[in-house]
């Protein structure tokens, strides 16, 4: 892969070369070079603190090459800069507990009924689509703890499956109207996606995004940082340029009959968790009453 030697287009080149070969194995690049020396880095920083990251993630670092490089190949092959963001990260995963939570066990079968977030099939690249449904969201302050769980948990699950491969995210505004938007929860998602999992993100294609949410994209692009420039719009069937109609679940116009509402086997009810996450059961119910029109829908899929 060539790198640009004009400046001014150094925070993109090496995105742009990966994103123009998504399924390219980036190990070619100087960054494989500098897996040892960040590694280095790392256990030397944990070695003096070992309360800053779980040892189930430094371990994962001694031994899986992709989750150091991916720092390595966005930081432009800066090792400091690198080490200093998977430092970082490395921390944030400790202190939002990724590694002691369990999506099947600790969040609700109810967030998967909703079809808010969800893994499906893959583009014609044979890149796996996350896609978010800008519709299913509700602004509920008491569950967001449990939200971000399950948008993580989500995340952790399709990252660590993929690796380098990566995945394509779906944002489909189908429906969505301005009482569906959280600004800060869109943050939330976007700093996640591009700060602690760098290069997980092939491609971000935007689905439906009604005129009202134009200027609110604004917003979000700045969020999004180099990410921006690997945004792609479809509206309708302009999606089929990316997905396969046999790939797009129905609702989407397309033929793909896999159902994306169901929870994993024996997922306890968010009722069942009130306790631990200290609800009660009157509060849930009030609650999960805002989205009984999407646990209806999702009957229908």
């Amino acid at each position: 892969m060539s790198v640009s030697k004009n400046k001014s287009k150094a925070d993109e080149s090496h995105l742009t070369s990966f994103y123009k070969t998504p399924k390219e194995l980036i190990h070619t690049r100087l960054s494989f070079q500098l897996i040892p020396k960040i590694r280095e880095n790392v256990t030397k920083i944990y070695a003096n603190n070992k309360s800053i990251a779980d040892e189930c993630d430094i371990n994962r670092i001694l031994s899986d090459d992709w989750s150091v490089q991916r720092f390595a190949d966005y930081y432009h092959n800066d090792v400091e800069e690198a080490t200093q963001h998977l430092i970082a990260t490395l921390k944030w995963r400790k202190s939002f507990g990724v590694n002691k939570r369990s999506l099947d066990k600790d969040i609700g079968k109810e967030f998967f009924t909703i079809g808010a977030l969800f893994v499906y099939e893959e583009d014609k690249n044979g890149i796996p689509l996350l896609i978010l449904r800008g519709k299913c969201n509700r602004k509920v302050t008491e569950l967001r703890e449990l939200i971000e769980m399950f948008i993580i948990g989500t995340i952790e699950q399709l990252d660590t499956r993929v690796g380098k491969t990566g995945f394509i995210l779906v944002l489909d505004c189908s429906d969505c109207g301005l009482n569906n938007l959280s600004m800060d929860l869109m943050k939330f998602i976007i700093t996640s996606l591009t700060v602690y999992y760098p290069l997980g993100i092939q491609y971000i294609l935007v689905y439906n995004m009604p005129w009202l949410m134009r200027g609110i994209w604004k917003l979000i692009k700045v969020w999004l940082g180099e990410y921006r420039h690997f945004v792609h719009f479809a509206n309708g069937d302009e999606i089929t340029k990316y997905v396969d109609i046999e790939s797009l679940p129905k609702y989407m116009g397309g033929k793909c009959s896999k159902l994306f509402t169901e929870a994993p086997d024996n997922c306890p009810t968010v009722y069942d968790l009130a306790e631990k996450y200290g609800f009660t059961q009157t509060e849930v119910r009030k609650y999960m009453k805002i989205y009984d029109d999407l646990l209806e829908e999702a009957k229908h899929y």
